[in-house]
């Protein structure tokens, strides 16, 4: 018998079988259900950063208008407001204020008659008794589901098509992505039309493959949900006549499985003469859901008075000419679908005509090709691109093992490669069609713009999943590494998803010398500047100036400043001239202000003839300025030398920017507001001394 403090071979195997059953039962337990809490932990993470991000960020440009234009939506049932940006998008962000007591402008009023969609934004956020940051919030919350939405249909598409590993890393590439981040919570279109695209490009995709009537309502329902999203939707019709054409040449059968129908066809003019019929029941049923969201009325004023109702800046469409416009025109007469949405839609097309842009330096009304792949280049992760490049390398290697167990040379592997586009064709139609478009555009404003094109990359990104489920334990570690910085460098930017620009720009800290407006500077930094000014011990015994690039009210977040010119800026709308002369102290100026990317300033660099018109100004404007100030108040009167003042105050601002580009600045707030500690003698040498040198805008130092 074995003392007590002995363990016999036998009674330790037999100790050792529950801990190894326990371990075994783990193991296939996280086995089974791992993968599944790891999407669940990625999109629960995603939905925070997003929120949490612009949780103390003041709206951005347009969040205002669409908001305010998606409320009435709801309350009227009206149709005249933001017609160019899409209908539904508004609506869904708008959809939780439905709970909420908010008032809405009075709409027996001008504003409301002419569709004044910036006064009535104004009125519904600062002017009346709502809470314009918890409006803001909820709705940012309401998109932000929108992008855990978009991240699902990325996980999914993925594990599709590369398995479970695939589909985690998409999945991980999209959670922590600064780019779909700084849209993923902005009450904006963008991020809903991303959810478009891709719910179109794959939904037809499917259909193509197996056609039931579910595949052929969600095919429908994809497309109607992306014509109402954002007018861009135009993209769509090309991408999905591509895939098309591409199943018809595949010589693969088509399925039909349809109530009381089943059969395979496999003749090319017999799938085309299907297809055909089922483009258009698209038409039909799109036309149909189309006209229901406007609740089968042609009208976009609910209670239109002749003469009295219109559309903002009706002359845009009505006067426009070309294809585009006799298209839209034989539209409206016709009635072929609701007046906001063709009137939209014409406003759309001809304002995507030419647009204000800054490049590095260069200014253009018109774009350039190399804009949006730059701005892919600069706004877009190292980490991303490495992943893609694994995911090329995987896919190569795994046609080569393909070829290999064939028997065939690897240069005759041209089935598998075939059949490996063929399978992620709507990902290839989509990102083919959208960045022809994007590098043909002449709106170069944001990375925005080519949002749509995140989604469907990272889904292909997946395919360096095989690395994890395959390949050496070294390789596991690159990729598994590669996330983690992934993740770590979306935690370190935040909340300034915005202002996120890789190493190749020299990070957010140089971004304003590349790019500017919604790529970086979009208005969503007053709650950042008001802390900053408060915490500045000098502040409050020196002069504050501020130029503002937004929609937003310096003035309801405290902040309080003598106003230089901006754009936009409904603070100073009517507001009596400042003309006092410019002295020492605190400039915050806005990045697409400083950059004098748009007008408000002059826009452009300063040219020698800018600096004769200023020269001029001044002389002109001697008397007003050194007038006492009841005189010059009567002087302001005059609508000449009103204009005169408006005039030199631009080109005064502009000249002072012009000074600072040349010079480092002394803080930032979110990278956006950038600070400038000026003294007097700053102050004479910007104004008074030689210009800076003519068209100079990214010279050098920088914080």
């Amino acid at each position: 018998m074995l003392p007590v403090n002995e363990t016999s071979p036998t009674t330790s195997r037999i100790a050792a079988e529950p801990n190894s059953t326990q371990a075994a039962t783990a193991r296939r337990l996280l086995a089974r259900y791992g993968p599944a809490l790891a999407v669940v932990l990625l999109l629960a993470a995603h939905w925070a950063m997003a929120v949490t991000a612009v949780r103390d960020k003041s709206a951005t440009f347009d969040e205002g208008f669409h908001l305010t234009a998606g409320y009435s939506y709801w309350l009227a049932g009206d149709f005249r407001l933001d017609p160019e940006s899409g209908f539904l998008a508004q609506r869904i962000m708008a959809l939780p204020l439905l709970a909420g007591d908010y008032k809405f402008p009075d709409r027996n009023q001008p504003a409301w008659f002419n569709s004044h969609l910036p006064l009535l934004s104004q009125q519904f956020f600062y002017e009346s008794p709502n809470d314009p940051d918890k409006m803001l919030l909820r709705a940012r919350m309401m998109v932000a589901f929108l992008s855990v939405a978009l991240g699902a249909l990325v996980f999914c598409w993925s594990r599709r098509l590369f398995g479970t590993a695939g589909g985690l890393v998409s999945l991980s590439l999209y959670a922590f992505s600064p780019v779909m981040l700084s849209n993923g919570a902005l009450a904006t279109i963008d991020l809903t039309a991303s959810l478009g695209f891709m719910l179109c490009a794959t939904c037809f995709w499917a259909m193509l493959q197996r056609l039931t009537i579910w595949t052929l309502l969600a095919s429908c329902g994809s497309v109607a949900f992306l014509l109402l999203a954002k007018m861009s939707a135009v993209l769509a019709a090309p991408m999905l006549l591509v895939l098309l054409v591409l199943r018809l040449i595949v010589a693969r059968p088509l399925e039909i499985a349809l109530p009381g129908l089943w059969r395979q066809i496999t003749g090319r003019l017999a799938k085309a003469g299907v297809l055909a019929g089922a483009l258009v029941v698209h038409v039909i049923l799109a036309a149909a859901i189309i006209w229901a969201f406007f609740g089968f009325r042609y009208s976009a004023f609910a209670d239109g008075v002749a003469g009295r109702d219109s559309f903002y800046n009706t002359r845009m469409v009505d006067q426009a000419a070309g294809p585009v416009a006799d298209t839209v025109s034989f539209a409206r007469r016709h009635r072929l679908l609701p007046e906001a949405y063709l009137y939209g839609f014409g406003y759309a097309m001809h304002g995507a005509q030419n647009h204000s842009a800054f490049l590095n330096g260069r200014y253009s009304d018109e774009g350039w090709p190399e804009f949006f792949p730059y701005v892919f280049l600069v706004k877009t992760p190292p980490e991303t691109f490495v992943i893609l490049l694994l995911a090329t390398a995987a896919a190569w290697y795994k046609w080569r093992r393909r070829s290999a167990a064939d028997g065939s040379p690897a240069g005759n592997g041209k089935i598998s490669f075939a059949g490996a586009i063929y399978s992620t064709a709507p990902f290839w139609a989509l990102l083919a069609i959208y960045w022809a478009a994007a590098i043909a555009s002449n709106i170069n404003i944001g990375v925005r713009h080519i949002l749509p094109t995140y989604a469907p990359m990272y889904v292909l990104a997946g395919a360096a999943g095989w690395w994890l489920a395959r390949a050496a334990r070294r390789m596991k570690y690159v990729l598994g590494g590669l996330l983690v910085l992934a993740a770590a460098e979306c935690l370190w930017i935040w909340p300034d998803y915005l202002a996120y620009f890789n190493f190749v720009a020299g990070g957010p800290s140089n971004a304003w010398r590349h790019l500017v407006d919604s790529s970086l500077d979009w208005g969503q930094d007053l709650p950042g500047l008001k802390k900053y000014l408060d915490r500045s011990a000098q502040a409050g015994g020196e002069n504050v100036y501020l130029s503002y690039f937004g929609t937003s009210s310096p003035t309801y977040y405290g902040i309080k400043a003598r106003r230089l010119p901006g754009y936009f800026d409904t603070d100073l709308a009517g507001s009596p001239a400042d003309l006092r002369p410019l002295a020492s102290g605190i400039y915050c100026i806005s990045a697409t202000c400083l950059m004098q990317a748009v007008a408000g300033g002059t826009a452009g660099p300063w040219t020698p003839r800018l600096e004769e018109l200023y020269q001029k100004s001044a002389a002109a404007l001697a008397p007003l300025l050194r007038a006492p100030p009841d005189q010059q108040r009567q002087m302001l009167r005059q609508p000449r030398i009103a204009e005169a003042w408006q005039s030199y105050a631009a080109l005064r601002f502009s000249r002072l920017c012009a000074f600072l580009r040349t010079r480092p600045c002394d803080g930032q707030v979110g990278h956006s507001i950038l600070i400038f500690r000026l003294s007097d003698a700053d102050i004479r040498q910007s104004l008074e001394g030689p210009p800076a040198s003519y068209g100079a805008t990214a010279l050098r130092g920088g914080q």
